[in-house]
């Protein structure tokens, strides 16, 4: 049978400047009628309609068309429109894919990206870049915004979710600005003692700051230097309100504290001062230790309390302590005086008695 050659001659420019070109190549198709391949020489560039044994790809299927350089793996595929061909496309010899620009990885887009499952530009995503920043756009009004790192074919993941109301959700679809089903974590470095976290566990719910040096610090006023102190939770457990510098105190407030009722858990209290065996000053002791310290016995001085403050569970013992005391000389005191107005009484009766004689002698003269 007679073979028919097709020659084909076809002539590829693409530039992406005036000086540099990058094809400049005659690729020849020829086909012979006792094969069913598009067969080339290996001096140029080839075209395939099946594959080759050994591609990874089963181009052995018919009807693939294969565009191959003759470098092979040395040498691009490149797109071009234009007069004077535009790069638009260019396939590099390692698999890496540019649309506007040589690749320097896998996919490189020199513009935006848009993708669309139908042509109505309210159902389309874009990959954006601008001088505001890098953007990824969802043009739907009802539908979210879902970026899921586990995806499955139902869409049922939501690791990101962004609805057109701008709220934000992590695991699930938000309700709120930002909602999150699971942990919280935020870090400056990447060091575990620095981090803190929001949690949820069945013992309630946690704000926790893993620095062993710093504290947690909740800022109702914020400014950039971190001077607000609002409430302060240091690495001893101690809390501060208005001030950082807890001392020793589980609780150090800065400024005023208002409340309808303070109740003080104390361990102790002043009835012991009701037992038979308390031995009572008597009030020549309490004058004399007055007169030595210039305060009650019992009590902290002036200087003390500045220096140390005063407990007020403490303090109520010991005020207590004193009005019981008190109570106790009002008692002693008390039972002096019905003894005085006993003696008065029998005086009295004595002298009344004794006037009546005076009298009934005075008249008998």
């Amino acid at each position: 049978m007679r073979k028919l050659l097709l020659l084909v001659g076809l002539t590829f420019i693409v530039t992406i400047s005036n000086s540099q070109t990058l094809i400049d190549k005659e690729v020849v198709l020829k086909w012979n009628d006792g094969n069913t391949n598009w067969i080339t020489s290996d001096a140029y560039s080839h075209i395939f309609t099946t594959g080759q044994v050994g591609s990874a790809y089963p181009f052995q299927t018919r009807g693939n068309l294969v565009l191959q350089p003759r470098a092979h793996s040395a040498t691009d595929i490149v797109f071009g429109t234009g007069a004077t061909p535009t790069v638009r496309m260019v396939i590099k010899g390692n698999g890496n894919v540019g649309i506007g620009k040589i690749p320097t990885v896998e996919f490189d887009v020199l513009g935006f990206a848009s993708f669309a499952r139908t042509t109505s530009q309210n159902q389309k995503i874009t990959i954006e870049q601008t001088a505001e920043g890098n953007f990824i756009k969802s043009y739907s009004s009802v539908k979210p915004l879902i970026i899921n790192a586990n995806a499955d074919n139902n869409y049922a993941g939501k690791d990101l979710v962004i609805n057109s109301s701008h709220q934000i959700g992590i695991g699930k679809t938000p309700t709120v600005e930002l909602d999150v089903l699971g942990f919280a974590s935020f870090a400056r470095v990447a060091s575990q003692n620095q981090k803190i976290t929001i949690e949820q566990t069945a013992e309630g719910n946690f704000i926790k700051s893993y620095s062993s040096v710093k504290p947690l610090i909740i800022n109702a006023n914020s400014d950039n230097n971190y001077t607000g102190k609002d409430l302060v939770i240091n690495h001893l457990h101690n809390v501060g309100i208005g001030t950082s510098e807890t001392g020793t105190h589980k609780l150090a407030v800065d400024g005023t504290i208002g409340a309808r009722e303070i109740v003080v858990e104390t361990g102790q209290w002043s009835d012991f001062v009701f037992s038979k065996d308390y031995e009572l000053k008597n009030l020549e002791e309490v004058e004399s230790f007055i007169e030595e310290n210039k305060h009650l016995p019992d009590i902290p001085s002036e200087r003390e309390v500045l220096e140390n403050g005063v407990a007020l569970g403490e303090m109520d013992a010991k005020l207590l302590q004193k009005i019981e005391e008190l109570t106790l000389y009002m008692i002693e005191q008390n039972k002096e005086t019905k003894k005085l107005i006993e003696k008065v009484e029998i005086l009295e009766s004595e002298n009344t008695v004794l006037k009546e004689k005076i009298t009934k002698l005075e008249t008998a003269e």
